[in-house]
């Protein structure tokens, strides 16, 4: 994942990226049919209460996608 991250971003150390993505409890993974690994977007999903009601909150962290990808409707 970071190797993905790095090649679509600059001045991100692995400690950075790792630092955030442990703040992050799923990751959606998204691979070509050889494995290879063309995208993700990390997220934390958690419950809390708003005005004495349940509610589950999804917050959005980083999401990244191969250019080499880009424009492919698959």
């Amino acid at each position: 994942m970071f190797d993905l991250f790095a090649s679509q971003f600059e001045n991100v150390s692995l400690q950075q990226f790792s630092q955030d993505l442990d703040d992050k409890n799923w990751v959606l993974l998204v691979r070509e049919d050889s494995g290879e690994l063309v995208c993700f977007s990390s997220m934390m999903i958690y419950g809390t209460s708003f005005e004495n009601r349940d509610v589950t909150l999804l917050y959005s962290g980083d999401t990244v996608v191969d250019s080499n990808t880009w424009g492919n409707s698959a």
